[in-house]
């Protein structure tokens, strides 16, 4: 194990090793991490709870809206979940209600995210890396956890999640790595949970099915799927629950945040002057990139850890004073370098937080 350098050491994450048949899968996930998963639950059941004035819905609303998406999301993801539930001590319900968060909330969740991919052109070593920050609600820095495992029927994978979600960011033994990046379009609508679209996309042999998975024809809404193989053929595809673009890369690089790129998906954003902290962290992220080549993990590790134009910064720190819907921060930073197949993960924030390196 190495570990980048950062001012304060980092704890080592629990890493579960899960095998076999989607739901036996599942229940060795939810054994293994069902203090994390519960805490999941009893921090969402509160924030749930303690806006139904904001957000006009209940934790046991939220269960009956989260049913309606189950008949949508079945199949051996749905099967896997079941066995976390199974494993952790959980319902179903309520790991539903997790991987539906996005589309129950209707006041948005807090933006989050900045990712970034890198052919070999673009680095010191000629290796293939991808970054990503992963900002979200600050309790679930608490929920962190590594998942490695082997399904039967689909490449290997080493991925980083938390609480009671499906894992989606990470690598996978067949050169694939992917981040995900929240997008906020007007056409969602009771489908594919974009939690378990993602989940999919993990599994994908190739950048082809990552793209067909990614545009699953049923899905609810979506994210901007960044996903890079060994080669360094980079593909961003940002999706709704109607429409899908996929952008070009620029000249073996590129740079996402959380809102649309594509013209014809700006269309239906919602809110596209509300977006202002994403573009502000778009327009850093990309200044860092293209003009501090060639990169390395090292220097990716820096990008993640900026705090130009603070606090809509690239590192994110708890807003403490906001209503407890509002508040966000990075909860983890995740660097893959697909060419040596490593995870390099940073809980908390990277200015403050050391990488450790986890091998598939």
């Amino acid at each position: 194990m190495t570990t980048l350098t950062h001012p304060t050491e980092a704890a080592e994450l629990l890493v579960v090793r899960a095998r076999g048949a989607p739901r036996e899968r599942g229940r060795q996930i939810g054994e293994a991490a069902a203090p994390l998963i519960q805490r999941m639950l009893a921090t969402y059941r509160e924030l749930i709870e303690s806006s139904q004035a904001r957000l006009k819905l209940s934790w046991a609303a939220a269960v009956i809206q989260a049913r309606k998406y189950a008949s949508y999301a079945a199949g051996r993801y749905m099967e896997e979940l079941t066995g976390m539930a199974d494993g952790a001590g959980a319902t179903l319900d309520d790991l539903l209600v997790l991987n539906c968060a996005e589309a129950l909330v209707s006041d948005p969740p807090p933006l989050k995210c900045t990712s970034l991919a890198l052919g070999p052109e673009w680095t010191e070593d000629r290796h293939v890396l991808l970054a990503h920050n992963e900002d979200w609600w600050p309790q679930d820095e608490h929920t962190l956890y590594l998942i490695h495992a082997e399904p039967e029927r689909e490449p290997p994978f080493l991925a980083l999640t938390y609480g009671g979600l499906l894992p989606c960011i990470g690598l996978n033994a067949a050169g694939l790595a992917q981040c995900c990046d929240s997008v906020y379009p007007t056409d969602s609508r009771v489908g594919v949970p974009r939690a378990f679209v993602a989940r999919s996309v993990l599994g994908a042999s190739d950048l082809a099915e990552a793209a067909s998975r990614a545009a699953h024809p049923d899905r609810e809404a979506g994210y901007n799927h960044l996903v890079i193989n060994q080669e360094g053929d980079i593909l961003s595809l940002e999706a709704s629950a109607l429409r899908h673009a996929v952008l070009p890369d620029q000249a073996g690089a590129l740079v996402h945040t959380n809102h649309y790129l594509d013209p014809g998906m700006r269309e239906i954003e919602t809110d596209p002057e509300g977006l202002t902290r994403s573009r502000l962290r778009y327009d850093r992220a990309s200044e860092l990139l293209y003009d501090g080549r060639p990169h390395s993990r090292a220097s990716l590790a820096r990008i993640l850890a900026d705090h130009q134009n603070s606090p809509s910064s690239i590192c994110s720190h708890p807003q403490e004073f906001r209503d407890p819907l509002d508040q966000y921060a990075t909860i983890a930073s995740v660097i893959v370098d697909l060419s040596e197949m490593t995870l390099h993960v940073a809980p908390g924030r990277p200015c403050s937080s050391s990488f450790r390196s986890y091998s598939m």
